[in-house]
């Protein structure tokens, strides 16, 4: 099953004056979606170890016209991927019938659904603040 979402990854540069470490915020806007129920449930992972089970952050956002803006705050340069679900009931976890999952689902890089975890680097991309 091919990705069923457009990822569309800005950047925004933000440098702290007390921050020691380059620090800034990643803004995704995801469209595609078929409706507005329920909510969308985006994950930033920044390991491989944790891929769909822990999430280094977590968001959910709300689904207007198709599309939803999360934003993440704070996030140090590094390697990273990205996970979302429209959850339609609300319910926080991505429904399964027969193992498949019923809820539409998309991954960062609009990589194939087939992908384990992050092998090859497919889901991955790089994140850097501008010194």
């Amino acid at each position: 099953m091919k990705c069923l979402f457009t990822i569309i990854g800005i950047f925004w540069l933000t440098l702290g004056v007390a921050q020691t470490a380059a620090m800034g915020v990643i803004e995704l806007e995801i469209t595609g979606m078929e409706n507005d129920e329920g909510q969308m449930l985006v994950g930033l992972y920044n390991s491989e170890e944790g891929w769909l089970l822990k999430p280094y952050k977590g968001a959910f956002g709300k689904i207007a016209n198709g599309v939803t803006t999360v934003i993440f705050r704070d996030i140090p340069e590094g390697v990273y991927a990205i996970s979302v679900f429209h959850d339609k009931d609300n319910d926080g976890k991505l429904n399964r019938l027969f193992g498949l999952p019923t809820e539409r689902f998309g991954a960062s890089n609009n990589a194939p659904s087939h992908l384990d975890l992050l092998n090859g680097g497919m889901l991955n991309f790089n994140y850097w603040v501008e010194h």
